[in-house]
């Protein structure tokens, strides 16, 4: 009989074939030829040489999926049997083709299972219900460098760091004797490295159909990297909040709700205690400072970088004053969902600049309203920056600013430019008095004569070096004027006073001497008469010391320069006890000096000094008792202070400034004197560049202190 596999469908043997069929009963035909039911298919029957047939399906489930049929060339009387004995051959057949088909679904599903496990990078592995391994993949053996033998049951506890043993083994046991699902993490040891590295381990329960565990089904995931990573990543977040927190201003990020999402922590100590993360930025900072801030947020929220800057409030004191800027945060798709803002306090920077502004006003009122002439030139041509009123006022009518000096003043000798490019190349200021500059200033085209006071000082930068000149002018021109006059008239004044001393001394002499023969010729034995020549004798000596202390003092107030010579104080007292050795031996002085020092001056002048002091000493003494003169000095490396003490009457301490006057004396009538001994003194030690001043009560004596500078040496 020819083959008809996959050439007909059941539905070509006729309806009632496939009804029968679908109900799940027998189908039977004797003879297709004669067979009513077969009428309408007899060709299919005869294309197959089907004359008479057994059609038997099969039920899965209750429903038919596939047939079994025994079929004759010729026709045939079936027997019930034989129809019993097709149904049982088509039952056993069919559960050997199921038992076919699931043994080969399974294998197929182990085929995939074992390619699945053995693909994954993780380890895989399965226990059985008591816990032991029963099968690794090739992962966990090439991970422990091991076979899979040595693994199995309760061998891969070898690879499990020491310190994580016990706590993965008492999960384990609750987890078999619970079912729950396995999860925990521990090290395990590579072998490749033989470094421990933590894995991510899970296992689930398999149940059979009586919910019972039939097997566990598990896997290692290596996630040292990760893990090192998070670490890395949480260091790196901590290094970073750690380095924001640092940073002197606030650091915030808020998004497009405008809630913070981070703030570092200088926020508490402006707005007080947190959390501020998640909280409106207007709740923060106050609805006033949100307002005046929004319009910033609204174009850092269009994209836009911004900065400006603002009062912001301060939780424990005044509003500060602030620097702000905002950062536009963009997705990777590039819309802005966010805003990064630092704040700056610039209060400190704000004050100081304030500070600066106002000193720099002042500066600038006083350079206008100095009384000196001040101009400033930059660089090497000497051209003028800065010119105040007064010295524009020198030089009427001319345009200074940004013109070469040379140019401005033409009538300038060469002196005083050198003398400005001397400072310029040294960096040495230059200092002169008195300078004589002849120009023209009312622009008569006639020079005129000035003089000033100069001082040229450097302009330096920040690294030290000259770019410029500050010349600060002090005209002197009345002064000199004034000066040169005055010195005139003292020259003829010293001319006129040594003329009429001289003048007046032979007038004097004539009078002695006229007074003394007088005497000798007209009456010398009358008493009256005597008593009357004593008296002229008297007025004319004492009219010859006052003209003699006169010239003297006259002489000491026109000296010009200060004495520019070395003098031994010590000698200088000598000086003066020679010229008074009578005195003293009259008196019966005793004058006691330690060695003084040396200092500049004139010993001429010095030694009067003393001699004037010893003098008084000697002259204000108390009746009946012996002059005691003790001279001292000490020094506190600016002066040298002597004492000159004494135990004469003393004096009222009301009057130690008046003795020093001109014609000034306390004792008019008891002592001697012209009044111009200590007014002496006192020009001689001022000339000196020193002072001198007294000390005294009555009844116990006086002390005078002269201060004169120490002696400089040379370097």
């Amino acid at each position: 009989m020819p083959s008809i596999v996959g050439r007909y469908t059941f539905a070509q043997f006729g309806a009632d074939c496939l009804h029968v069929m679908r109900e799940g009963k027998p189908y039977v035909v004797t003879d297709s030829e004669l067979d009513e039911r077969t009428a309408q298919v007899r060709d299919s029957y005869r294309l197959t040489l089907i004359r008479s047939v057994i059609f038997v399906p099969l039920l899965k489930e209750g429903r038919s999926v596939a047939a079994m049929a025994v079929h004759d060339a010729t026709p045939r009387q079936w027997k019930q049997h034989e129809v019993e004995l097709v149904q049982r051959v088509a039952g056993r057949c069919w559960e050997s083709i199921e038992r076919a088909r699931v043994s080969r679904q399974l294998h197929e599903r182990e085929q995939r299972y074992r390619f699945l496990a053995e693909s994954i990078p993780q380890m895989v592995w399965t226990a059985a219900p008591d816990g032991k391994l029963d099968y690794v993949n090739e992962q966990v053996t090439s991970y422990f460098g091991t076979t899979s033998g040595s693994v199995l049951g309760q061998g891969w506890l070898e690879w499990v760091h020491p310190e994580d043993r016990l706590n993965i083994v008492e999960r384990w046991k609750h987890s078999l004797e619970t079912g729950e699902r396995y999860e925990t993490a521990f090290r395990l040891l590579r072998s490749s490295d033989s470094s421990w590295r933590w894995h991510l381990v899970r296992a689930t329960a398999m149940l059979s159909l009586h919910g019972e565990t039939a097997r566990w089904f598990g896997t290692c995931t290596d996630f040292e990297d990760q893990k090192q990573a998070e670490i890395e990543r949480r260091r790196t977040q901590e290094l970073l909040q750690m380095v924001i927190d640092r940073v002197p201003g606030l650091v915030s990020y808020f998004d497009s709700d405008l809630r913070y999402a981070f703030t570092n922590s200088h926020y508490s100590e402006w707005f007080g205690a947190g959390p501020f993360v998640g909280r409106k930025v207007s709740d923060v900072v106050g609805e006033e400072a949100f307002a005046r801030a929004w319009p910033y947020m609204e174009r850092a929220f269009a994209g836009e970088e911004v900065r400006f800057e603002e009062f912001l409030p301060y939780h424990s004191s005044k509003p500060r004053y602030v620097q702000v800027s905002f950062s536009p945060h963009r997705t990777q798709h590039g819309t802005v969902n966010g805003v990064v803002a630092t704040v700056q306090d610039i209060t400190a920077q704000k004050t100081m600049e304030e500070a600066l502004r106002r000193s720099e006003e002042r500066l600038q009122q006083v350079f206008r309203q100095a009384p000196v002439a001040i101009i400033v030139l930059r660089g090497k041509d000497l051209v003028a920056e800065l010119v105040n009123p007064f010295y524009q006022n020198l030089l009427q009518g001319r345009e200074l600013i940004g013109r070469r000096f040379a140019d401005v003043v033409p009538e300038i000798g060469s002196d005083v430019l050198q003398a400005s490019h001397h400072v310029m190349e040294t960096g040495d200021p230059y200092v002169r008095d008195e300078f004589y500059i002849p120009y023209d200033q009312n622009g008569d085209g006639a020079n005129e004569d000035h003089w000033f006071n100069l001082v040229y000082h450097p302009l330096r930068e920040p690294d030290g070096s000259v770019s410029g000149v500050v010349t600060v002018c002090n005209e002197v021109t009345v002064q000199v004027r004034a000066r040169q006059e005055l010195e005139r008239l003292n020259r003829e004044l010293e001319e006129f006073a040594y003329v009429a001393s001289h003048d007046l001394q032979e007038p004097l002499r004539m009078v002695n001497i006229y007074t003394q023969l007088l005497l000798r010729r007209h009456g010398g034995d009358t008493p009256q008469a005597r008593e009357y020549a004593s008296i002229i004798h008297t007025g004319v000596n004492r009219m010859e010391a006052l003209i003699h202390d006169l010239l003297t003092f006259s002489r000491i107030i026109h000296s010009e320069e200060s004495p520019a010579s070395l003098v031994d104080l010590s000698a200088a007292v000598a000086e003066a006890t020679s010229v008074l050795r009578d005195r003293i031996e009259e008196s019966r002085a005793s004058i006691a000096a330690q060695q003084l020092p040396t200092v500049p001056g004139d010993t001429a002048q010095i030694a009067q000094v003393f001699q004037n002091l010893l003098s008084n000493a000697m002259k204000y003494q108390q009746s009946g008792t012996r002059p005691e003169i003790r001279i001292t000095a000490e020094c506190d490396d600016v002066n040298w202070t002597i004492a000159i003490k004494d135990n004469g009457i003393g004096f009222e301490p009301r009057y130690a400034e008046r003795i020093f006057g001109l014609f000034r004396r306390l004792h008019k009538d008891e002592y001697p004197g012209t009044g111009l001994g200590l007014a002496i003194c006192r020009r001689i030690v001022e000339r000196h560049k020193g002072k001198i001043w007294a000390e005294s009560t009555p009844g116990n004596g006086s002390t005078f202190y002269l201060a004169l500078p120490c002696r400089k040496e040379k370097t």
